[in-house]
């Protein structure tokens, strides 16, 4: 049976009024979980493992699908910048993949050319793809051929999110300051439709819900 895809927490970026540093925003990542079955034991692997203070509602989520933190096999990392990691310790059993590189917390890395030779993680209905120097010097995107959602996909921060609720002097302010390459950034977006034409649903990086092909389509034809 195909594994079912769930969203822990959507992400967000916000202004906070009144900061003591001057402009200083809220930003807060999307957590996504796969569950899936493995011998006859139900498992989850982790999209990414958001900010501290969103452990709450994390776990709280993590328990209404059934699982606890000590039930994931995996955490997948888009990327490595803090937003997206710092409950990573929350998950000492899994292994972390990030650009198609595995281990366990705390021990080298091994190469996932190895661990998984046809380009999927543990199960063959979740692939990735990597992308080089754009938003970070190695992004990962995840693909999920689920039963409960479709094909879906997690971008990470390679797409932060969709107008209005990112604007787009936002999103060229947060590229300015966090992205390696902005142009190749975009120009790997713009290619999405392309290599995943049958993906119902995109999962952003800083977006408070799902986005879908037509969604993502009309917004490419305008940028």
């Amino acid at each position: 049976m195909k594994p079912d895809v769930y969203i822990l927490k959507y992400g967000s970026v916000a202004d906070l009024p009144g900061s003591a540093l001057g402009k200083a925003m809220d930003v807060r990542s999307t957590v996504g979980l796969i569950v899936y079955e493995k011998s006859g034991r139900k498992e989850g692997m982790v999209v990414d493992t958001g900010r501290g203070y969103d452990w709450q509602e994390v776990t709280a989520n993590l328990k209404k699908a059934g699982l606890s933190p000590a039930d994931i096999s995996h955490v997948l990392l888009t990327h490595q910048h803090l937003d997206h990691i710092e409950n990573l310790a929350r998950f000492p059993q899994a292994i972390v993949v990030n650009f198609g590189l595995a281990s366990y917390l705390d021990r080298p890395d091994y190469g996932a050319g190895q661990l998984y030779k046809t380009g999927t993680i543990e199960i063959p209905e979740v692939s990735y793809l990597k992308v080089e120097s754009a938003h970070t010097r190695k992004d990962s995107v995840y693909v999920i051929d689920s039963e409960n959602e479709g094909r879906v996909v997690f971008v990470g921060d390679l797409l932060f999110g969709l107008p209005p609720q990112l604007p787009q002097e936002l999103e060229t302010a947060i590229d300015k300051s966090a992205s390696v390459d902005p142009v190749a950034r975009r120009n790997f977006v713009k290619t999405l439709p392309q290599i995943l034409p049958d993906a119902s649903k995109f999962y952003l990086g800083h977006h408070p819900e799902p986005v879908s092909q037509a969604q993502l389509r009309k917004y490419l034809s305008v940028i």
